[in-house]
């Protein structure tokens, strides 16, 4: 019970520092510009970087791209750049 409420209180912090990083970012053109919003970005244009890299053969790099922009464990990155 004790490793489950470990774990869990884990994906709370990783919950808070993913949070905080979309919050961090900026925001977009306001509607009083000519220029039309850009579309949101999905998960998949957020590690287009690392998924380059990863189709390239070069995993560790984008393990560690995964993890800069994500804040996630070494293990959740590296199980994530693996499942692509």
């Amino acid at each position: 019970m004790l490793a489950l409420e470990n774990r869990v209180a884990r994906l709370e912090e990783q919950v808070e520092r993913l949070s905080a990083a979309l919050a961090a970012q900026p925001a977009a053109p306001s509607a009083a510009t000519d220029d039309p919003a850009p579309a949101p970005a999905s998960i998949d244009d957020a590690y287009a970087e690392a998924r380059a890299l990863a189709a390239a053969g070069n995993k560790i790099h984008a393990i560690k791209v995964v993890r800069e922009q994500s804040g996630i464990s070494l293990k959740a990155a590296k199980d994530l750049v693996e499942s692509w």
